[in-house]
């Protein structure tokens, strides 16, 4: 009974720290996710491939942070790989609002010609 009080007593002060670094981490991945939009999230405003991939080299910076923190080895070197693949990643930022303008103009011609239709097809 006295070496199980004793083991508990040894946990209960890590217990904070670790919850502590699962807090952290579930942040870095909510802010990972909101990150890799066409939009920022919380303000609606357009994003760029630059504006992004700084976000998510701050997010690696955290993140590696954290690994000191709390002692996490990374023999993978999985922070290192996403950090090589941020660019490409950023990359898809300015590609999808490339779509959407071209997609929008499409649009816009396509409507005028509709509408362009539908007026000679009323005067006759």
């Amino acid at each position: 009974m006295a070496l199980a009080s004793s083991t508990t007593r040894l946990k209960e002060p890590s217990l904070p720290f670790l919850n502590s670094g699962i807090t952290k981490y579930k942040q870095i991945l909510w802010n990972l996710s909101k990150t890799v939009h066409p939009f920022d999230i919380n303000n609606l405003n357009r994003q760029t491939s630059i504006s992004v991939e700084l976000l998510l080299n701050q997010l690696v910076v955290e993140i590696k942070a954290l690994q000191k923190e709390q002692g996490i080895k990374d023999p993978k070197k999985r922070i290192e790989k996403f950090a090589k693949q941020i660019k490409g990643i950023s990359s898809i930022i300015d590609g999808w609002w490339l779509w959407a303008e071209a997609n929008r103009k499409n649009k816009k011609s396509s409507l005028k010609g509709e509408l362009l239709l539908c007026k000679r097809e009323s005067s006759t």
